[in-house]
């Protein structure tokens, strides 16, 4: 995976690898007389089993942005969470009463490759 980011770097981006995740791309850049530094951290999972926003390894992963945006209020950061596992659907969306499928990952990857998510089937 690094020599793949290593490969696709653009001009003014740079690779930390080890620093704030597995891999760091990074971007500084002097506009207008501002300073402004972009970082998108790349943390990078072997796992055999699915993965959710919920499970443990999710969590941490969430959890791991978080501290990195606490840390550094004035760099745009991004995440970007690379796994083996497959993605799979949440038992409880917590907002319901009753169980909804809530598919929180797959709706992600949906938006983020199309612009849209597809109605569900069933509402919370």
């Amino acid at each position: 995976m690094t020599v793949l980011r290593w490969l696709d770097l653009h001009e003014g981006e740079e690779l930390h690898l080890e620093a704030g995740e597995d891999i760091d791309t990074v971007r500084r850049d002097l506009e207008k007389g501002i300073y402004r530094e972009d970082r998108t951290l790349e943390q990078i999972k072997r796992r055999q089993g699915p993965v959710t926003l919920r499970s443990p390894s999710g969590l941490e992963a969430l959890s791991n942005f978080n501290t990195h945006r606490l840390a550094n209020p004035d760099i745009e950061l991004r995440f970007r969470y690379v796994t083996t596992a497959s993605a799979t659907v949440e038992n409880l969306c917590g907002y319901c009463i009753e169980a909804c499928p809530a598919d929180a990952i797959k709706g992600r990857e949906q938006l983020r490759s199309c612009g849209e998510i597809a109605p569900s089937s069933k509402q919370c």
